[in-house]
């Protein structure tokens, strides 16, 4: 199997975007099918462990989040993976607020920011679990 997987390797090549191989079918990886396979639960869990903790990283480098309890992270991460980090940047008051312990303030300020956008309904949640620092 292991000779099988390196040439497998040498003759497709790693492709970290989907793009379309000579057969027609999207494939990403070294010749996933995400057409006809897609991916298994397994995976996506995996992919968005390690989505996750790279967003907790690139978050840490961009906000102090000393002042967070776990909750409170959570939900900011969950809202950060749902809005993208570069968005959640540009809401400077509720990162400074979050900086300053202020959750009542920084659930206000993320709620002018989030008004005009389309939102799952969990947002609220979220939203509630940042102010009151409580697992929702």
């Amino acid at each position: 199997m292991h000779q099988l997987i390196q040439q497998i390797k040498r003759h497709k090549g790693f492709k970290s975007y989907p793009e379309y191989c000579p057969a027609g079918k999207l494939s990403i990886g070294y010749g996933r099918d995400l057409d006809g396979v897609g991916i298994r639960l397994e995976e996506a869990e995996i992919l968005l462990a390690n989505d996750l903790n790279a967003l907790l990283g690139e978050t840490r480098e961009n906000i102090n989040l000393e002042h967070c309890n776990p909750a409170r992270l959570a939900a900011l991460i969950n809202l950060i993976h749902l809005l993208g980090l570069e968005c959640f940047l540009t809401f400077n008051r509720v990162i400074t607020a979050i900086e300053s312990r202020d959750f009542v303030l920084a659930t206000n300020e993320l709620l002018l920011c989030l008004k005009a956008k389309y939102l799952p309904q969990y947002t609220a949640q979220l939203l509630l679990q940042l102010e009151s620092g409580q697992w929702q």
